[in-house]
């Protein structure tokens, strides 16, 4: 762990919690299977993230294209190594839920559960249609499952809790500068 110490929530189902941290409080290191859109195979991703700076970053499988949002700088960075550009955008969505604070809006808690190796509390929302969705969080703001209409869609299989060098989060500033995909 990288500075942080994680945040120790009970998850017990009376401790109280009126929605869940979506933000992790620690360095991560997140390996993803997501279901694919047209039913095929899973779509793997990794995701790092590191608390101290508030970044993250988005490794698609079998992809040369990564991304990094900073969260402090409100920027979107796309970055193709096989072509060795670089674009750089607002980062996209509403703010961030800072690390250790409850998520505005509104959760059911359904009780706890187990993914990749790790105890998690599932909570229901809705998506922007306003369709259920089920998303498991670690008490240190991990997500490691989601679920929609009894449908995995999102699930880690693998979390490491690891430092997260700088080096991981950089763009490199000898790519060509792109404009932003519209």
């Amino acid at each position: 762990m990288c500075g942080a110490e994680p945040i120790s929530r009970s998850l017990a189902a009376d401790d109280g919690a009126t929605g869940p941290f979506v933000t992790p409080s620690v360095d991560v290191d997140v390996r993803y299977e997501m279901a694919s859109p047209d039913g095929g195979k899973p779509v793997g991703q990794r995701m790092r993230w590191q608390v101290s700076s508030l970044r993250q970053r988005i490794d698609p499988e079998g992809s040369a294209v990564y991304m990094v949002t900073s969260w402090r700088d409100g920027t979107l960075a796309v970055v193709d190594t096989l072509h060795r550009r670089r674009s750089v955008m607002p980062a996209p969505g509403a703010a961030l839920t800072p690390p250790g604070q409850v998520a505005p809006g509104s959760f059911q808690r359904l009780g706890s559960d187990m993914a990749a190796g790790q105890s998690c509390v599932l909570w229901r929302t809705a998506d922007q249609d306003g369709r259920p969705v089920d998303a498991c969080y670690t008490v240190d703001g991990i997500l490691v499952r989601v679920s929609q209409q009894g449908q995995v869609k999102v699930n880690a299989v693998s979390v490491s809790r690891t430092a997260q060098s700088d080096d991981v989060f950089a763009v490199p500033s000898d790519f060509a500068v792109a404009a932003p995909a519209r």
